[in-house]
């Protein structure tokens, strides 16, 4: 009887669908090459994304290193409308408006945040920062402090459940965001991804 063997020699065995060599260095332009598409694939997908209208929970400016950081190079770079996110291409960008909204549609399952107690949180811990001494505040017990504390601490959890969306007014190079992304104003947005309602976002502009 005749049998088939496989040869286990070395040699003969290669590997059908190898591992791409992920050490090797990048060139500076393979790189700014990479980006562009990058900006361009994402340019294109958002054409076609479902824009969602909705309410100003919070927003706050964040510097523009900080945002960064939060999201990937193409993304940034297709919110803030630049070539690259180089410092010698965000030259008169130092912030971007983080701006967390309530979209009905896609949030409005979760339980809603007591803004005002959020508010008077963030403020207490403003004053403490700079120093500032509330004289009413210091006049409660501990407990009433720990209640409250505890209260801004739930308010605020529920809060960071929120989707939030990004926009530069130095960017657009426009004041018509200013207003629209005060508490309860209305605004336009969209997600990079429709799939994923928790991904970034970019704020579009007013939505009434």
């Amino acid at each position: 009887m005749m049998t088939i063997g496989i040869s286990s020699s070395p040699e003969n065995q290669t590997p059908s669908n190898p591992m791409p060599r992920s050490n090797v260095a990048r060139h500076p332009n393979r790189y700014i090459a990479d980006l562009f598409r990058g900006v361009i694939d994402i340019r294109k997908r958002t054409q076609v994304r479902t824009k969602y209208k909705g309410i100003v929970l919070l927003s706050k400016p964040i510097p523009v290193d900080d945002f960064k950081k939060k999201v990937t190079p193409e993304v940034a770079a297709y919110i803030l409308k630049s070539k690259s996110t180089e410092d010698n291409d965000l030259i008169n960008i130092e912030m971007v408006d983080e701006t967390i909204v309530f979209i009905p549609e896609v949030s409005g399952c979760l339980p809603y945040p007591h803004m005002t107690i959020v508010e008077e949180g963030l403020s207490r811990l403003k004053d403490e920062q700079e120093g500032i001494v509330d004289e009413d505040y210091e006049k409660l017990s501990e407990n009433a402090k720990k209640k409250e504390w505890g209260s801004y601490s739930r308010e605020l959890k529920k809060l960071h459940r929120f989707p939030r969306f990004y926009s530069s007014q130095q960017a657009a190079n426009t004041s018509f965001l200013k207003s629209s992304t005060a508490r309860n104003g209305v605004v336009m947005v969209e997600f990079l991804t429709d799939a994923e309602w928790g991904s970034t976002g970019i704020l579009l502009g007013p939505g009434a």
